[in-house]
């Protein structure tokens, strides 16, 4: 049986055969670029930032706390591997399938 994060890395493989091949067949150059632009918009989307779990927070008269993580996501995320991990593994396969839909379509 796969494992959920197998899956995710063979889906992801798949997704960027797909542009892959597309792009090579294409010989328009803004088709690369649309592709660059898009993936770095994603990137620029996400930060290493703070936000509040759970609002409102302490200070707004809730229970919720102040934690590191990516707002975009509202995932939690303690140190730079993890968040390169989080765009890497989370960020760039949701825009692949997102990317997929739309040239699907």
């Amino acid at each position: 049986m796969i494992d959920n994060q197998s899956w995710q890395h063979a889906k992801t493989f798949m997704v960027v055969q797909i542009f892959l091949t597309n792009l090579t067949r294409s010989e328009s150059p803004m088709q690369k670029s649309a592709l660059l632009a898009a993936i770095q918009q994603e990137i620029k989307r996400h930060s290493w930032d703070y936000f509040i779990d759970q609002p409102p927070s302490v200070a707004q008269g809730g229970n919720g706390v102040v934690v590191w993580g990516c707002p975009a996501s509202r995932k939690r995320i303690n140190s730079m591997s993890q968040f390169l991990d989080h765009l890497a593994n989370d960020a760039m396969p949701t825009l692949l399938d997102r990317l997929a839909e739309e040239l699907s379509r």
